[in-house]
């Protein structure tokens, strides 16, 4: 090998550590959130949460329209890799 491909190499491998990062390990269960409506119809509400879910791309995995709950599948990240 000649020194200018061992000097590729060093910063191939440089950069591919830059972009692995140092990403801190993520929780094994999801945060959950919960919100409460006053003088709301259920209906309506159950209805409007998940027209606005829908539009922002999330997947319905359940929604208990007695209980007021609705359950989405997790999103993946919009990183190029």
């Amino acid at each position: 090998m000649s020194k200018r491909e061992i000097h590729n190499l060093i910063w191939l491998l440089g950069g591919l550590l830059v972009l692995a990062g140092c990403a801190q390990s993520q929780r094994a269960e999801p945060e959950e959130s919960s919100l409460r409506l006053s003088d709301v119809d259920m209906a309506s509400a159950m209805h409007a949460t998940e027209t606005a879910l829908r539009k922002m791309h999330f997947v319905i995995e359940k929604a208990d329209p007695v209980r007021g709950v609705v359950r989405t599948k997790p999103l993946t990240g919009a990183q190029f890799f």
